[in-house]
């Protein structure tokens, strides 16, 4: 006798069958190497470019100027490491972890940075300046936005708004961190209107966009 089956609960069950298609074994070594090596092509490619204005910036003040590129080295480094960890299904909530590096980086800059706020720190507040830095950090911080996107597709987070924020601070902080070898602004400041302003947007689009992409 001939079976007849409904078009829309085969269509339904085919879907829900291709949901519940097993995530591929990741490789998170080999996952940091690839995104490593990448970040080290756009690094050189870009001091290739910024190597004068970059030897001008940490001669005129080297103090503040590592300091600026370690706060952001570090914000990249440990955000991405949070992003990398929460990738897999049974990694522990990390908001406390996160917060922690947040505030230690923070508070880093409050005592590394300029803090003055005479006249000549107002005029650099202006977006005269502001505005180059805030859209060049966030045309910097793509390749990791894309390659950290590309890698979460091939896991399964379990809290997908946690891992996109992590991404989005990430590449924010990679993005700023590589514009800050050009920049010669050290004040706090500038630092948190414009520099934390990219790395704000960078992680509101990684909140909109990326949730839905995970696989859960």
């Amino acid at each position: 006798m001939p079976s007849y089956e409904n078009p829309s609960s085969a269509s339904l069950i085919d879907g829900l069958t291709a949901s519940l298609a097993p995530v591929s074994r990741r490789r998170p070594t080999r996952e940091a190497l690839m995104l490593a090596g990448i970040l080290a092509l756009q690094l050189v490619g870009t001091y290739l470019f910024i190597s004068s204005s970059t030897s001008a910036v940490f001669t005129h003040n080297p103090t503040m100027a590592f300091a600026k590129t370690g706060l952001f080295a570090a914000l990249t480094i440990g955000f991405a490491a949070l992003a990398f960890r929460s990738f897999e299904p049974t990694a522990p909530r990390q908001k406390k972890l996160a917060l922690a590096i947040g505030g230690a980086l923070a508070g880093f800059a409050v005592l590394s940075l300029d803090r003055s706020f005479g006249g000549s720190a107002q005029a650099i507040l202006m977006p005269s300046k502001g505005i180059t830095c805030l859209v060049s950090s966030i045309s910097f911080s793509l390749p990791m936005f894309i390659g950290l996107t590309f890698f979460m597709r091939g896991a399964a987070p379990t809290s997908p708004k946690m891992t996109a924020l992590f991404i989005g601070i990430a590449s924010g902080s990679w993005g700023a961190f590589l514009y800050g070898l050009q920049c010669p602004f050290m004040n706090l400041g500038y630092v948190a209107l414009w520099y934390g302003g990219a790395i704000a947007l960078t992680t509101l689009a990684a909140a909109a966009l990326l949730p839905r992409f995970a696989r859960w």
